[in-house]
Protein backbone atom coordinates (compact mmCIF):
# COMPACT_ATOMS: atom_id res chain seq x y z
CA UNK A 1 0.00 0.00 0.00
CA UNK A 2 1.14 3.41 -0.75
CA UNK A 3 0.94 5.85 1.57
CA UNK A 4 0.63 9.42 0.88
CA UNK A 5 0.43 12.58 3.68
CA UNK A 6 -2.54 14.68 4.56
CA UNK A 7 -2.51 17.71 6.39
CA UNK A 8 -6.08 19.10 8.48
CA UNK A 9 -6.94 21.30 11.05
CA UNK A 10 -9.46 20.65 13.33
CA UNK A 11 -11.67 22.24 15.89
CA UNK A 12 -9.31 22.04 19.25
CA UNK A 13 -12.91 20.29 20.76
CA UNK A 14 -11.80 17.43 18.62
CA UNK A 15 -8.09 17.35 18.72
CA UNK A 16 -9.05 16.61 22.48
CA UNK A 17 -11.29 13.73 21.38
CA UNK A 18 -8.32 12.64 19.06
CA UNK A 19 -5.81 12.89 22.55
CA UNK A 20 -8.45 10.94 24.32
CA UNK A 21 -8.53 8.27 21.74
CA UNK A 22 -4.64 8.01 21.59
CA UNK A 23 -4.17 7.86 25.70
CA UNK A 24 -7.43 4.98 25.78
CA UNK A 25 -5.52 3.14 22.81
CA UNK A 26 -2.18 3.53 23.63
CA UNK A 27 -1.67 5.04 20.02
CA UNK A 28 0.66 7.79 18.69
CA UNK A 29 -1.20 10.62 17.10
CA UNK A 30 -0.59 9.48 13.40
CA UNK A 31 -1.86 4.98 13.97
CA UNK A 32 -4.38 7.09 16.19
CA UNK A 33 -5.86 9.28 13.01
CA UNK A 34 -4.97 6.80 10.38
CA UNK A 35 -7.37 3.93 12.56
CA UNK A 36 -9.76 6.57 12.75
CA UNK A 37 -10.22 7.55 9.15
CA UNK A 38 -10.47 4.07 8.02
CA UNK A 39 -13.59 3.36 10.55
CA UNK A 40 -15.03 6.36 9.05
CA UNK A 41 -14.51 5.67 5.86
CA UNK A 42 -15.78 1.99 6.01
CA UNK A 43 -19.08 3.11 7.62
CA UNK A 44 -19.63 6.06 4.98
CA UNK A 45 -19.03 3.11 2.47
CA UNK A 46 -21.43 1.02 4.04
CA UNK A 47 -24.05 3.27 4.94
CA UNK A 48 -23.94 4.75 0.85
CA UNK A 49 -24.05 1.16 -0.42
CA UNK A 50 -27.34 0.74 1.95
CA UNK A 51 -28.61 3.95 0.70
CA UNK A 52 -28.38 3.19 -2.92
CA UNK A 53 -29.41 -0.33 -2.71
CA UNK A 54 -33.02 1.38 -0.79
CA UNK A 55 -33.22 3.69 -3.92
CA UNK A 56 -32.71 0.52 -6.19
CA UNK A 57 -29.20 1.82 -7.72
CA UNK A 58 -27.46 -0.36 -6.47
CA UNK A 59 -27.32 -4.75 -6.82
CA UNK A 60 -26.87 -6.36 -3.62
CA UNK A 61 -23.93 -7.49 -5.04
CA UNK A 62 -22.58 -4.27 -6.50
CA UNK A 63 -23.56 -2.88 -3.00
CA UNK A 64 -21.27 -5.68 -1.25
CA UNK A 65 -18.49 -4.80 -3.81
CA UNK A 66 -18.21 -0.84 -2.95
CA UNK A 67 -18.72 -1.43 0.74
CA UNK A 68 -16.38 -3.91 0.48
CA UNK A 69 -18.05 -6.76 2.60
CA UNK A 70 -19.53 -9.69 1.51
CA UNK A 71 -22.82 -10.29 0.52
CA UNK A 72 -23.64 -12.13 3.89
CA UNK A 73 -22.38 -9.29 6.28
CA UNK A 74 -24.31 -7.04 3.65
CA UNK A 75 -27.28 -8.46 4.22
CA UNK A 76 -26.82 -9.07 7.85
CA UNK A 77 -26.51 -4.42 8.07
CA UNK A 78 -29.93 -4.22 5.82
CA UNK A 79 -31.51 -6.64 8.61
CA UNK A 80 -30.09 -4.25 10.83
CA UNK A 81 -30.94 -1.42 9.50
CA UNK A 82 -34.81 -2.16 8.25
CA UNK A 83 -34.18 -0.84 4.60
CA UNK A 84 -36.49 -2.50 2.29
CA UNK A 85 -34.46 -3.15 -1.01
CA UNK A 86 -36.15 -6.44 -2.78
CA UNK A 87 -38.24 -6.25 -5.64
CA UNK A 88 -38.48 -7.77 -8.94
CA UNK A 89 -36.45 -6.00 -10.95
CA UNK A 90 -33.62 -5.74 -8.29
CA UNK A 91 -33.87 -9.34 -8.10
CA UNK A 92 -34.08 -9.81 -11.47
CA UNK A 93 -30.49 -7.53 -11.86
CA UNK A 94 -28.99 -9.83 -9.23
CA UNK A 95 -29.70 -12.85 -10.69
CA UNK A 96 -27.96 -11.29 -14.17
CA UNK A 97 -24.96 -10.18 -12.26
CA UNK A 98 -24.49 -13.56 -10.33
CA UNK A 99 -24.51 -14.96 -13.92
CA UNK A 100 -21.67 -12.77 -14.84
Amino acid sequence: MTEITLSTRVDKHLARDIEGYMEAEHLEKASAVRRLLYKSVHEWKLQYALDKLEKGEFTITKASDFAEVDVFTLASKIKASGIRWVDEEGVIKDIKSFRG
